[in-house]
């Protein structure tokens, strides 16, 4: 069957009109089948393309490792590493890999999250937690300490003072004083323990 051309200002008869008309049907329901199987493969293209990015996207966060933010954004998926006491059931994937090394909960239905708070990043050979600490500070005065410098060590250092013509010293007097820096060099190169430092929350992926 083939579309019947019908002159500008001529009459068609109803045969010929029918005709036209079941030839268009039939090409509309070509084209329609012809869309629908091609929209099958896009959709099917496109959900083989969103697997595929949810996968890489994944591989990006994997469940476990720390993930930092300079806000308070947080993933359906996520949950911050700030020590909570959460279940082991909910959270079976991350009891798999922390276990009790941050903290056993409640010994048997629950467990700690790692706690970054107030924490910084430290390599290591194994994991878990560091407190805090300062190297020692060391020295020694023996016997007569302000006449030989023989007599000190470590941090403690000889030193004079003026006396207003100390008897027997030269107008001076002796002085032990005290350098926690001549023990180690760690000490006076900043006026607090606290580094500078960028405040963060970090948080992980957990399913």
């Amino acid at each position: 069957m083939a579309l019947t051309r019908i002159e500008y200002g001529a009459l068609a008869s109803s045969q010929v009109m029918n005709n036209n008309f079941e030839y268009l049907d039939n090409r509309i329901s070509s084209v329609s089948e012809v869309v629908g199987s091609n929209n099958s493969a896009v959709y099917s293209s496109i959900a083989s393309l969103n697997n595929l990015l949810t996968t890489s996207v994944d591989k990006l966060r994997p469940i476990g490792q720390p993930i930092i933010r300079l806000d308070d954004t947080i993933l359906e998926d996520e949950i911050r590493l700030e020590g909570a006491e959460v279940s082991r059931t909910t959270y079976a994937e991350l009891f798999e890999k922390y276990g009790i090394l941050y903290g056993s909960g409640d010994g048997t239905t629950t467990f700690n999250l790692p706690d970054f708070r107030g924490r910084v990043l430290w390599g290591a050979d194994d994991f878990g937690y560091i407190s805090a600490g300062l190297p020692n500070i060391t020295g020694t005065i023996t016997g007569d300490a302000g006449n030989s410098a023989n007599n000190i060590s470590g941090a403690f250092y000889n030193d004079w003072v003026n006396a207003g013509g100390y008897e027997g010293y030269g107008g001076g007097k002796p002085v032990i004083r005290f350098n926690a820096s001549r023990s180690s060099s760690i000490y006076g190169n900043s006026s607090t323990v606290q580094p500078p430092a960028v405040k963060v929350r970090v948080v992980t992926r957990y399913k």
